[in-house]
């Protein structure tokens, strides 16, 4: 059974205190472009942690891995797709 963004959402948010923004939060414009700058992407979620806790706590090392990737400074530290985040999440 394959994972979707949905299902891995629904997984996270019990544990992650911080903010999940997907597109059709109020501040999901205001927040990704001041995260990507001058590139025009639109990421199926932005998650802003409240600490190195959330990005640990109960998703377990292949998930929090895939969340720091995610949330990586570097541009091309990043996954390029909500796609790629899902799989990292399945592996």
């Amino acid at each position: 059974m394959s994972t979707t963004l949905s299902d891995a959402l629904a997984a996270l948010r019990p544990a992650f205190t911080g903010r999940i923004l997907t597109p059709d939060h109020v501040d999901y414009e205001t927040t990704r472009t001041v995260f990507l700058g001058d590139i025009d992407r639109r990421p199926a979620l932005i998650l802003r942690p409240a600490g190195a806790a959330d990005v640990a706590r109960e998703t377990g090392l292949t998930a929090a891995r895939a969340i720091q990737r995610a949330m990586a400074k570097e541009r091309a530290d990043r996954f390029d797709s909500a796609t790629e985040f899902v799989a990292a999440l399945e592996n």
